[in-house]
């Protein structure tokens, strides 16, 4: 399949997922919460805001590179994507029984160091990296990994006062 047909195809499925996103979030209940930026339905609204935006831009991308298009891969699901899918999984398994904080660490770090797998076995990379330097990144994503974890555990508890699930051991 051509690149830029594939990536139109994937803008207008995107499109269409927040076309019928944006009606059902016209139809949440509202619940007993009369301050509109406390209901659900805003925060909705404005993630598939700019995802509508970034998919009518891979539209128009894609149209303007058919010109210069290329034959890729028929594989629509690659190893990242198994990845995502599956750290997600083991996030929300493990989000009661460790916490989310605990969670959001582990998750970090798979898909931190996953992706950063799948970039290193590509041509450009291949065998330049020693032991000591991998090492070294796998330091690196474990400190971003309790940082991200930490800075997003602090603005749900903190700032949007959300109760997250604690570490239970038993």
């Amino acid at each position: 399949m051509l690149q830029w047909k594939r990536d139109f195809i994937c803008g207008v499925v995107l499109f269409i997922f927040c076309l019928f996103n944006f009606y059902y979030a016209g139809r949440m209940s509202h619940g007993t919460i009369h301050i509109t930026l406390a209901q659900p339905a805003p925060y909705l609204r404005m993630w598939l805001v700019l995802l509508t935006f970034f998919s009518v831009l891979l539209m128009v991308r894609a149209l303007r590179s058919r010109k210069t298009d290329k034959t890729v891969k028929e594989t629509t699901f690659v190893g990242t994507t198994f990845l995502c899918i599956g750290a997600m999984f083991l996030f929300l398994y493990l989000l009661p029984h460790l916490g989310f904080l605990l969670s959001s660490i582990m998750f970090l770090f798979i898909t931190i160091t996953g992706y950063s797998v799948f970039m290193w076995r590509g041509e450009a990379y291949k065998g330049k990296f020693t032991k000591r330097q991998i090492q070294k990144r796998i330091c690196l994503f474990v400190v971003a990994a309790i940082i991200g974890g930490l800075l997003v555990e602090q603005l749900f508890r903190n700032v949007l006062n959300v109760f997250l699930p604690t570490f239970n051991l038993f």
